[in-house]
């Protein structure tokens, strides 16, 4: 998986960087809806992964929560095959409590955490 910086984001193609802005500007104005989506918390709700597929694309919009610094957040843009992806989910987060998971062969023990 990649992380963008600011500097490259500007230098996605345009429909691309267009469409990542989209995601983080409807998320602000419009709140993050689960269609389609992803999102993770520690199970003592301290911190909070949210992440948003950009359509027709292999970036994602991330949004990163963590309750002693509320209300502030970090958002940034990941790229990342699906298979990328499911390697960050099992490793990274593994322990985690599945609020939402769009992939069937992510393990999820019976306490509904990423096992």
């Amino acid at each position: 998986m990649k992380t963008f910086m600011m500097k490259q984001l500007n230098e996605l193609p345009e429909n691309e960087r267009s469409k990542v802005l989209s995601v983080i500007g409807t998320a602000l104005v419009s709140g993050y809806d689960e269609k389609g989506n992803f999102a993770f918390t520690t199970e003592d709700l301290s911190k909070t992964k949210l992440f948003k597929r950009v359509a027709g694309t292999d970036l994602l919009v991330a949004f990163e929560f963590t309750s002693e610094n509320y209300p502030a957040f970090n958002a940034f843009v990941v790229q990342a095959t699906d298979g990328e992806f499911k390697e960050y989910i099992r490793t990274y987060l593994a322990g985690w409590v599945v609020r939402k998971c769009q992939f069937e062969d992510v393990e999820i023990d019976s306490d509904h955490c990423v096992a």
